[in-house]
């Protein structure tokens, strides 16, 4: 169990890295002295430590300080973070208007712009900005995906997934982001839409086939209630028969049920992909064989007088 909860840390922890990551290569920071350089990384750890202590305001001058020294884009991301703590909105709103006047191509402080207009109630701001951003949107999938993180990290997932959406339609199958739209969904526990977008990866890239299927594990393992298992059953089945000349459906189909111990879908699924392949000989019969003994351990633990009688 341990093994498990370090590798789901792992997960998170590299995502949460690649929603850091910056959209493009953020503006150069300003030719600093050696001297100047040793200070500035001093207050950087007073200004740190201030953050840390939640003592927003000593934290918010010093980084204010450093990024006049420095012009580094990090310093200056500190020092927003210190006014969305401190909730000095029109502050923030001001900084970040001109910020982004100096830098048009750094999208990041762009989606902190929506964000502040979006705290502030704003909607209409906040709808003009991101729509200009959308509007230019490049057809890089780098680009688009990193400004879909950048939505994200605000908590702004119908953004971040309307950016993967248009990403689809700009890049025209030359890339797409099924997988991505589809963590988004999970983490918002909307399994339904994440399975949808989990199927048209694995349909559109059959390569990603143990990609998808550990994916869906992971959801599995987490899922204490077995309400997600019920619902990855159903959308299973549903997509076996609307696609049954599809292979990694079927497959995926079999894996499931093995997960739960239902080895009449097993069996069956197994001898379907067989009558098109012609090479699940081994797993039949294994499966056959697993069957009759989960029946024969299940008659075993029935008392006398229900068992089966010859």
């Amino acid at each position: 169990m341990k093994k498990h909860w370090f590798f789901f840390l792992l997960m998170n922890l590299a995502f949460i890295i690649q929603m850091s990551a910056q959209i493009t290569v953020p503006p150069k920071g300003k030719k600093v002295e050696a001297k100047q350089k040793e200070q500035i990384q001093i207050d950087e750890q007073l200004a740190s430590q201030y953050y840390r202590n939640q003592d927003y305001e000593k934290a918010r001058d010093l980084y204010g300080k450093i990024y006049e020294k420095s012009g580094q884009t990090g310093h200056f991301q500190q020092y927003i973070e210190c006014l969305f703590h401190l909730k000095d909105y029109d502050k923030a709103e001001r900084e970040l208007k001109s910020f982004v006047k100096k830098n048009p191509s750094y999208y990041k402080s762009f989606v902190d712009l929506i964000y502040v207009y979006t705290l502030q109630g704003k909607t209409d701001k906040a709808n003009k900005q991101y729509n200009e951003i959308v509007k230019d949107l490049p057809d890089h999938a780098p680009t688009i995906r990193n400004l879909s993180y950048a939505f994200q990290s605000r908590s702004m997932n119908d953004m971040a997934l309307a950016v993967l959406e248009k990403g689809n339609v700009l890049l025209n199958g030359k890339e797409t982001f099924y997988l991505d739209q589809a963590y988004i969904h999970q983490s918002s526990a909307n399994y339904q839409e994440a399975f949808k977008y989990y199927f048209l990866e694995l349909e559109t890239h059959p390569g990603q086939y143990n990609n998808v299927r550990n994916r869906l594990q992971t959801m599995m393992f987490y899922d204490v209630n077995h309400s997600i298992s019920d619902e990855l059953r159903m959308a299973l089945l549903k997509q076996t028969q609307e696609k049954p000349d599809n292979l990694e459906f079927a497959q995926l189909l079999v894996w499931y049920a093995l997960q739960q111990e239902d080895y009449d879908i097993a069996l069956a699924q197994s001898q379907s992909i067989d009558r098109k392949t012609h090479d699940q000989d081994a797993q039949i019969n294994n499966l056959s064989g697993t069957k009759a003994r989960a029946a024969l351990s299940m008659v075993k633990r029935l008392p006398d007088s229900s068992r089966p009688t010859t």
